[in-house]
């Protein structure tokens, strides 16, 4: 399981990816082979901070379950999948996703 994150540790990342997105936008001149690597850098910066979201979206659910979206769907609907809706959407807690998981594995 991944370590928790705490709230300073967001802000640091956060900061980051400003101050590399910034860089990039000053690169006009550099090499392609820095400037991919630095996207590349940036783009798993902002998957870290998606992980630390306390409530997904459906997409989000199928990602982190490793399903399609129409399966979370169904799941919701059928298989007991914790989850709540907001104005028709339907919203999921990671910390419930992770019991569920545990549960169903045992």
């Amino acid at each position: 399981m991944k370590n928790k994150v705490d709230r300073r540790d967001l802000s640091e990342l956060r900061n980051e990816v400003d101050l590399l997105s910034l860089r990039l936008d000053e690169l006009d001149k550099c090499d392609p082979g820095t400037i991919g690597q630095m996207q590349s850098r940036i783009s798993r910066i902002e998957e870290m901070l998606g992980e630390t979201k306390r409530v997904l979206t459906a997409a989000e659910t199928a990602a982190f379950l490793g399903v399609s979206k129409e399966r979370v769907y169904k799941l919701a609907r059928i298989g007991g999948l914790p989850h709540f809706r907001t104005n028709r959407k339907l919203f999921f807690e990671r910390n419930k996703l992770t019991e569920w998981i545990l549960n169903r594995i045992k």
